[in-house]
């Protein structure tokens, strides 16, 4: 449905509400790919290289404690993250 006939039909703010909730979805679907994938690499480097003594469940899940060149996907998901979402406000 075009955006004229939206407005026409349901209103302004019901359509910006709707646009909203679009721009939200598209922004955690795409956030939770990046995600994903960082959260394989922080599980594997937590199996990998930390002993099982100094770890628990929450480490596993975030960055703690990575070392070395395993920070460098962390920082590159957040700048990926941030131009998404910098997009998506752009585009609606």
């Amino acid at each position: 449905m075009k955006e004229a006939e939206l407005v026409e039909n349901v209103g302004v703010d019901a359509s910006t509400f709707l646009r909203f909730l679009r721009l939200l979805r598209n922004s955690f679907s795409c956030i939770s790919v990046i995600i994903a994938a960082l959260l394989v690499l922080n599980i594997v480097y937590n199996l990998k290289y930390v002993d099982s003594g100094s770890r628990n469940a929450l480490s596993l899940l975030t960055i703690q404690n990575l070392d070395g060149k395993w920070v460098w996907p962390a920082l590159a998901a957040s700048y990926l993250i941030s131009e998404f979402n910098r997009k998506g406000f752009e585009r609606y």
